[in-house]
């Protein structure tokens, strides 16, 4: 867990459940930077096909190899900074470093969580989760691991502060 959620929880608060990225998430990047770095590689070790102009052809390799690295940066942040948090008072979810935006709702503000799952992601066990809150908010996270314990987490903490009047 990150330290957002660390320096914010209020008094008498404590973690129940975070979610995690799933590893699909990066399957997609992961191959486009395969073939970025195929093609940069294929231009380099055996010349420009006679087809390439020789300019495109001394810059096509450079130019893949920082794609690579463009595309693989761009994805890690999210990986890096995503915050999804229960509590045992509110739901958080916090993205981003440099410029961050948070999600925050106490549980009685809370009037669904939606679960959106893909055929791999059936298979796979991740999903999309839909939050909606009071006055229309309504924030999705993608690529979440195990997206039905956390659904069963919310639910279960829910119950909990319905029991307890909270």
């Amino acid at each position: 867990m990150g330290n957002y959620v660390k320096n914010n929880l209020l008094r008498d608060e404590s973690i129940v459940y975070e979610a995690k990225l799933h590893w699909f998430y990066w399957v997609k990047p992961i191959l486009l930077i395969a073939i970025l770095l195929y093609i940069g590689t294929h231009v380099y070790h055996y010349g420009y096909l006679m087809v390439i102009d020789s300019l495109l052809g001394d810059l096509l390799s450079p130019i893949c190899f920082l794609a690579s690295i463009v595309i693989f940066i761009v994805k890690l942040i999210p990986v890096a900074t995503l915050e999804m948090v229960i509590t045992n008072k509110r739901l958080i979810i916090k993205q981003g470093y440099i410029s961050r935006s948070t999600y925050e709702l106490q549980m009685s503000q809370i009037e669904s969580i939606g679960l959106e799952q893909s055929f791999f992601g059936r298979i796979f066990n991740y999903g999309t989760i839909s939050v909606s809150g009071t006055g229309g908010a309504r924030k999705k996270t993608g690529y979440i691991a195990d997206p039905l314990s956390f659904r069963n987490a919310f639910f279960d903490e829910k119950e909990k502060l319905s029991k307890t009047g909270g």
